[in-house]
């Protein structure tokens, strides 16, 4: 697996909970998230965010419940080993790359809600905000984020990316007013963030564009 990847499952398996649910999951077979909190006297809300996160790291499995009951996922464990394989010859340049993709996906899920709420003219009123009238909006974003994928570290790329927001939600800002731009600019970041799940940089989105996540 990629680095990022690797990192996320990482991080995913050194969480409080997760090895023990694990090994209940390999103990007991299909379970609900209730079923698991009880067995490891933990917060349902936990156990269902754990689950989640080894869901969406490949290690356990996932099928919709087939109890009398309410609906929920059960899940079980894929096998009696986990093996973690970390590809090293995934370059620096490609971990950018993939940094580059997730923003470039965000932009479009963001730009997307502003014309669903009759902003037809963003691209060129965005434009005009980043004060470069000669070229397109696509133009200007592959420049800017290329130039420092290119010569730079995956946190100066984040870096960058944070700069060039903010003048965006400048014209946000002036358009939509505070409490419709934190929403759409969370509704693009959340949707991007589940289409990639282990980006790293998905991690720290909210906060690099200034949502708190409780508006």
């Amino acid at each position: 697996m990629k680095r990022a990847e690797f990192l996320e499952t990482a991080r995913t398996l050194s969480s409080d909970h997760c090895l023990p649910i694990l090994d209940c999951l390999r103990r007991r077979g299909w379970l609900i998230a209730s079923d698991l909190a009880a067995d490891l006297g933990i917060h349902v809300s936990t156990a269902t965010k754990d689950l989640n996160s080894l869901y969406e790291c490949g290690l356990i499995e996932r099928r919709k419940g087939q109890r009398k009951t309410r609906p929920a996922y059960e899940y079980r464990l894929k096998g009696d080993r986990i093996v973690l394989e970390l590809d090293l010859d995934t370059s620096p340049s490609d971990e950018r790359d993939s940094v580059v993709t997730f923003y470039l996906e965000f932009l479009e899920r963001l730009f997307a809600k502003a014309k669903k709420m009759g902003w037809q003219s963003i691209e060129r009123d965005v434009v005009r905000e980043l004060g470069n009238r000669d070229a397109s909006f696509s133009d200007l974003v592959i420049r800017e984020l290329s130039a420092a994928k290119d010569s730079s570290s995956e946190s100066d790329l984040r870096s960058v990316f944070i700069h060039f927001m903010e003048k965006i939600k400048r014209a946000f800002l002036s358009n939509f007013g505070g409490v419709a731009t934190a929403r759409i600019f969370e509704g693009a970041a959340r949707e991007t963030m589940l289409a990639h799940p282990t980006a790293a940089c998905g991690q720290h989105i909210l906060v690099d564009l200034g949502v708190t996540g409780d508006s």
